[in-house]
C-alpha cells in the first residue's frame, strides 16, 4: 500500500513540474515571443562607492549590457513569458526594447535605487508603450555585486512582462538594423 501511494504522489509530482514548465507565453502560431533589447550609449555603465567608512573610495564599475545579459539568461531558462536576444543585424524578434537605465547606491543606508526606462518599438518606426520601472533593493554591494545586480534586473524583467502586449497584430518581425540608430 505504502509503494502505490509514493508511486502517486511521484507521478503527481512529475504532472504537477510538467505543467509549471509548459506555462509560458506563446503566439497564435505556436512560438515563444522574442524580444530584442538594446541600451542606450548614455546609460551604459553602473558605477557606485561600496564603502563610506574607509578612507579610500572603494568604487565599482558594471556594465548594464553585461548585468542584463546574464539577468536575460536566468530568465530564459527559467518560466519567463518572453525570450529575450541582443539587438543585431541578424536577429528577428516580435518586439524590441529600449532601455534606459539609472541605478543609484546609497552605501550609508545600503539601498540600491533602480529606474529603468524603457521604449517598446512592434515595428522599426512604431513605438507601442514607453514607461519607467522603479524598484529599491537593500543590497551590500561590498559582497559579491556579479551576483546580487543581474537579481535586481531579474526582478525587473518580471515587473516588465505586465507592459509587453500579448499580441502584436502583424506578424512581420523586427529587424536588429533599427539598433544602429537608437
Amino acid at each position: 500500500m505504502n509503494i502505490i501511494k509514493k508511486i502517486n504522489i511521484d507521478i503527481l509530482f512529475i504532472i504537477v513540474i510538467s505543467f509549471s514548465l509548459l506555462n509560458v507565453a506563446y503566439s497564435k502560431d505556436g512560438e515563444l515571443k522574442t524580444i530584442q533589447y538594446h541600451f542606450s550609449n548614455n546609460h551604459k555603465f553602473f558605477t557606485a562607492s561600496v564603502d563610506i567608512s574607509t578612507r579610500v573610495d572603494r568604487r565599482i564599475f558594471f556594465n548594464h549590457k553585461d548585468l542584463f545579459n546574464e539577468a536575460s539568461k536566468f530568465y530564459n531558462d527559467s518560466e519567463g513569458k518572453f525570450s529575450y536576444q541582443e539587438c543585431g543585424s541578424e536577429v528577428f524578434t516580435d518586439f524590441l526594447i529600449k532601455f534606459e537605465p539609472i541605478f543609484f547606491y546609497n552605501p550609508l543606508m545600503n539601498i540600491l535605487y533602480s529606474d529603468l526606462y524603457f521604449y517598446i518599438f512592434s515595428e522599426e518606426s512604431k513605438l507601442l508603450k514607453k514607461g519607467v520601472l522603479k524598484q529599491e533593493n537593500v543590497l551590500f554591494l561590498n559582497i559579491r555585486p556579479d551576483i546580487q545586480l543581474p537579481k535586481v534586473y531579474l526582478d525587473l524583467l518580471n515587473k516588465l512582462e505586465e507592459f509587453v502586449p500579448e499580441a502584436k497584430g502583424k506578424s512581420e518581425k523586427i529587424n536588429g538594423d533599427i539598433c544602429k540608430i537608437l
